[in-house]
């Protein structure tokens, strides 16, 4: 309310009514007037007072405002100030560099540039910065020989000292010179490690060379010339000593063979080879190592002295030095001079379990009556086996070779006519394995001597024995398709090997099949020399699942010869006449017949399927799938020469062309299109579709700029002197040869010869003959998923049949996989975790911390809680193996842990097992994983099949190695799979999953989620993977629906094509053909293969 001077509006318009309707105000007007003056007075009285009242507010509110402004620079100069002291104290300056200079911004901007708070902020700056190069820190990381700390503190001062300029000025030259000086004190010691002498007592010890290579991969940032220089000057120096002690060791051997006794030379030559050892697995040159030492020393040995120095070396296994122990027991592994002291205590863990204990622990589906049998074949087996090891052991020179494998095709002459009841013959299938085994251990023992005995040979232990015989239906009513379950790292593959042997005997043409081309070829090697020892390695193969795809194509036996039918097709009335269809050729065919008796035609041998790893199959890399077969048009010998010059056009003009008609058009009309029509006239009925391919790959690649890859199209390496390109198999995640991408792989050799990386000379000549750039049509589709039924029987062996869904146990069973076996452990194994508490095993999800988008931010907070872990399992002197899902997910965690190293001494740079690693490479961090204080970072396609082995005991001792996975495995096998790296046979192990919170996301979990169901988090998890894994099945269902009928039409097309139906032939390959996808598996030099 507003007083006017004690009178009211209100009031003063109800005294204007009341007058003016008075009869007496008509004749009183001046009382009106008065009363009017009034009122205005009373107005003009209170605006005066408001407008003084107004002024004092306003005079209030600036004070108020100008207290606020100045509270908030305080506020935000206290805020900067602390978050830059939280900065000194945590002291990750690598990580918080970008944070501080921005800090140091602010807080000049709120109290000026020669303020007295920033001049004290920038000296508490200098002085924190400079902690990391005083004389006091850098002698105490010499002295503790934390090499990591000091060479990060290094690192970080060479970052901050730019990143600073004009706040600070930092001298480094202190931490510089004395970093240098120690570095090179290092080298120095490492070269006298190298060449000291071999009866020098210090000989063995090589912690320098350790430390020195440890080191380089934060020396190389550094100092990348020198470090180079380094290395090659360590391994020069290492050739050289070697080269030293081997002749030093042959002067020794001969003056101990001419005087007829031993001068101690044998353990001279084991020193010197557990040395070279060490120093060749820290240089990553084992393979050129070990090639050296047999060709240079113990291939010139003779085996008594070869067994001295076995003796010596198994000694120095149990050595109390770490290091040495573990180098004795890579010496013994590597060489096969030596496997017998290997094999002897391989032998002594695998015995622990008898045959009637694995009979007894052994698991069926569906259970079976009794173990007669069994127990029948194993009584023959042993009986046989015995015998014939004592011969071999007691007198290898004298075994009979021949007379072996009389008795093997005589018990095989036996079994023949019987080889789908097995059952009804266990005695002599018995002794026929047991000679096969006696065969595989007389070809293990060639070359090492007369000095064997039984518990050091190669033999087969009992459950793969077992497996075996379950395998082949011993103790059952007929042969079936069988699946089996073996622990990983218990012999499978040797397993599987047996059974090839013996099927290929018996009359069958086995096919082995695995996943990875890779582990392929390493188990074909193992059992090679078996397989031709009975002369069955023609009707034995080894292959991946394309090229097992690729020799059923090619045979033309199963299912037509895609590639063939489908040139014929293209070819159309030009192609050559089919056999029969020429009266000269029939009369010709008839003539030779007259003159030469053809031979009699081979029985046809029945085929069996060996699946290694059947859950893969299963899986969605495979199950729902195409192989789908393209053809490299040829019109020249050796490949070529119009296709490729077509594309080169194509390449060459790119930048005047774009996926559209018109562009088509003009490729149509183009000579060199023409010129191909004319050699394989039906491709026109395919021509549109095929010019769209090439024009859409090659939009990918714009001139002038760096190619747009997709998915999986840049994992590639080059092979400049094969003139190839590498890729990684984004199923397998295996490099392989085998493998392109069509038109963009095309593109992509253009690429890299215009940017200098193969000679132009091997692809850029126009009118050259190229085997590996040309039109390269799809031919139509080939089910994964039908290779089962193409064979009598398929038997398989894997270590996660117990993992399987209920979707893909139903799968199993539509192929006839009824009879399932679960073989126990061949080790006293130890329990995953054991003696681990509950948290310390549990599965653990780090929440977002900070507003969601800022990942960066969120990413420490998880990668320290990664951190803390592996420390944790660092300080007990035990091995580190971190899995990721990507690689992209392991480089970040990499570099948080180079820009903030755990402080601790024994930590060194981590490992990284990776896809881009050489085949040398990879086998040097395999070799190292596995010892104390060692930290490895691996991608997840290195969870299945990598052979990690525990050499040292220490690291068994303490504890062995502990895995983390970063991400919640996909289905119960990939997180088996991946556990099984560590507690391998009866060596401990520990696992645990540490997760960031985002990475639920797929799964559709959350913590809010979890809160609610009141679970732990490895349950909900599981919850929410069986929920993801019912949709993934449903799509993988109905892409299996699609891949049938392009299989189909693929079928058709062929049919059609061998009756020169063309136009049909062409609806259907194009219908078989449709929306084919971009990888493309080459399986030799003239043939390639898609798949998805």
């Amino acid at each position: 309310k507003i007083d006017w001077g004690g009178l009211k509006l209100g009031e003063g318009v109800n005294m204007s009514t009341e007058l003016a309707s008075q009869e007496e105000y008509m004749e009183d007007k001046h009382a009106l007037d008065d009363a009017l003056r009034g009122l205005e007075g009373h107005r003009v009285e209170a605006q005066a007072r408001w407008n003084t009242r107004r002024q004092d507010v306003a005079e209030q509110e600036r004070l108020v405002l100008e207290e606020l402004r100045s509270c908030f620079v305080v506020a935000v100069r206290e805020a900067i100030r602390k978050r830059i002291d939280a900065i000194l104290d945590d002291k990750q300056f690598l990580r918080d560099i970008d944070a501080l200079v921005g800090c140091l911004t602010a807080l000049q901007t709120h109290v000026g540039e020669g303020s007295s708070v920033l001049v004290d902020v920038l000296a508490r700056v200098k002085s924190r910065v400079n902690e990391l190069q005083s004389d006091s820190e850098i002698q105490n990381l010499i002295e503790a020989k934390n090499y990591a700390k000091l060479l990060s503190n290094l690192e970080t001062l060479c970052v901050m000292k730019p990143a600073l300029e004009g706040w600070v000025a930092l001298d480094i030259i202190n931490i510089q010179t004395k970093t240098t000086r120690h570095v090179s004190f290092l080298l120095k010691q490492a070269g006298d490690e190298l060449q000291s002498g071999v009866e020098h007592p210090t000989f063995l010890v090589f912690t320098a060379v350790q430390d020195f290579v440890r080191l380089t991969p934060l020396l190389e940032k550094r100092f990348p010339g020198e470090m180079e220089a380094a290395m090659h000057d360590l391994i020069q120096m290492a050739d050289s000593a070697i080269r030293k002690c081997v002749a030093q060791a042959k002067e020794m051997l001969e003056i101990a063979r001419a005087d007829g006794m031993t001068t101690g030379a044998e353990e001279t030559v084991a020193r010197m080879l557990i040395k070279g050892y060490a120093v060749a697995v820290e240089l990553g040159v084992t393979d050129q190592y070990q090639k050296w030492m047999e060709t240079g020393l113990l291939n010139q040995m003779e085996s008594k002295s070869q067994h001295l120095v076995g003796i010596a070396i198994k000694l120095k296994s149990e050595d109390s030095n770490a290091s040495v122990a573990s180098a004795a027991n890579g010496i013994l592994a590597m060489f096969p001079a030596f496997k017998t002291f290997r094999t002897e205590q391989f032998n002594a863990k695998a015995g622990g379990v008898t045959f009637p204990t694995a009979l007894e622990k052994m698991k069926c589906m569906p259970t079976r009556p009794s173990n007669d049998n069994l127990v029948t074949v194993f009584g023959a087996y042993d009986e046989v086996y015995s015998a014939e090891v004592d011969k071999i052991v007691h007198g290898l020179k004298d075994y009979s070779e021949d007379a072996l494998r009389k008795r093997v095709a005589h018990l095989v002459k036996k079994l023949a006519p019987h080889v789908e009841e097995l059952n009804q013959h266990c005695l002599v299938f018995g002794q026929l394995f047991a000679l096969v085994a006696s065969a595989w251990t007389y070809l293990s023992c060639l070359g090492k001597g007369d000095f064997q005995e039984r518990k050091s040979v190669l033999q087969p232990h009992n459950t793969q024995i077992l497996g075996v015989c379950r395998l082949l239906g011993l103790d059952e009513a007929a042969l079936e398709n069988h699946l089996i379950q073996i622990n990983t790292g218990e012999g499978k593959s040797v397993a599987l090997g047996f059974t090839a042997v013996l099927l290929s005997l018996l009359g069958f043409s086995v096919d082995v099949v695995c996943y990875s081309s890779y582990l392929s070829e390493r188990d074909y090697q193992e059992f090679k020399q078996l397989f031709q020892f009975f002369g069955v390695e023609h009707f034995v193969t080894y292959s991946d699942f394309d090229g097992l795809s690729s020799s059923i194509l090619k045979s033309g036996a199963d299912v037509p010869n895609i590639r063939e039918k489908f040139v014929q097709f293209l070819r159309g009335n030009t192609a050559a006449p089919r056999r029969g269809d020429n009266a000269l050729n029939s009369l010709v065919s008839a003539v030779k017949n007259l003159v030469v008796s053809p031979p009699a035609p081979a029985p046809i041998r029945r085929k069996v399927l060996l699946l290694d790893e059947v859950d893969v199959f299963f899986s969605d890399a495979f199950y729902g799938q195409p192989y789908l077969p393209s053809e490299l048009l040829h019109d020249a010998d050796g490949g070529s020469v119009t296709g490729y010059n077509l594309l080169l056009h194509v390449w060459q003009r790119r930048g005047s062309l774009s996926k559209s008609k018109q562009s088509v058009a003009v490729l149509r009309e183009h000579m060199l299109t023409k010129q191909l029509l004319s050699k394989f006239p039906n491709l026109a009925f395919l021509l549109e579709a095929e010019l769209y391919r090439i024009l859409d790959s090659v939009s990918q690649f714009p001139a002038g700029r760096a190619p747009r890859f997709r998915s999986g199209e840049d994992a590639y390496t080059l092979d400049a002197a094969r003139g190839t390109i590498v890729y990684t198999d984004p199923r397998t995640h295996v490099p392989t040869e085998k493998l392109s991408y069509g038109y963009v792989t095309a593109f992509t050799y253009f690429y890299e010869c215009d940017r200098g990386k193969f000679p132009p000379a091997t692809f850029r000549e126009a009118g050259q003959s190229s085997s590996k750039i040309g039109v390269l049509p799809v031919c139509g589709a080939l089910s994964y998923s039908e290779i089962p039924r193409l064979y009598a029987f398929a038997l398989g062996m894997t270590g996660t049949l117990d993992c399987l869904t209920e979707k893909q146990d139903a799968l199993l069973k539509e192929y006839f996989f009824e009879r399932r076996t679960f073989l126990p452990s061949t080790f006293r194994k130890k329990s995953l975790n054991a003696g681990r508490g509950g948290d310390a095993k549990e599965t653990k999800v780090v929440r977002r911390k900070t507003v969601r988008g800022k990942l960066e931010g969120e990413m420490e907070d998880y990668f320290d809680v990664l951190k803390d872990e592996m420390l944790e399992e660092l300080k007990k002197g035990r091995a580190v193996l971190i899995v990721f899902a990507d690689l992209k997910r392991l480089q970040h965690f990499n570099l948080e842990l180079h820009r903030s190293p755990p402080d601790f001494p024994s930590y060194s740079p981590p490992q990284l097992l990776t896809d881009q690693l050489e085949n040398e490479e990879r086998k040097s961090v395999v070799l190292k994983a596995f010892r104390p204080y060692t930290v490895t970072l691996m991608t997840k396609s290195y969870g299945r099949g990598t052979d990690f082995v525990c050499l040292s005991s220490g690291l068994i001792s303490d504890g062995g190695a502990h895995v983390i996975i970063t991400f919640f495995p996909e289905d119960d096998s990939e997180e088996k799979q991946i556990l099984g790296r560590t507690c391998r046979q009866d060596d401990p192990g520990s696992a645990r999953k540490i997760i960031f919170e985002d990475d639920l996301e797929p799964l559709g979990a959350s913590e809010r989620l979890w809160s609610a169901q009141n679970l732990p988090w490895d349950a909900y998890l599981a919850q929410c993977r069986a929920a993801t894994h019912e949709k993934r099945m449903a799509q993988m269902d109905a892409a299996h629906e699609k891949v049938m009928a392009r299989h189909n039409a693929t079928l058709k097309a062929c049919e059609a094509a061998e009756q020169r139906q063309w136009e049909e032939a062409a609806r259907l390959f194009k219908e078989a053909s449709l929306k084919s996808p971009a990888v493309q598996g080459v399986e030799d030099d003239e043939e390639s293969s898609d798949s998805d």
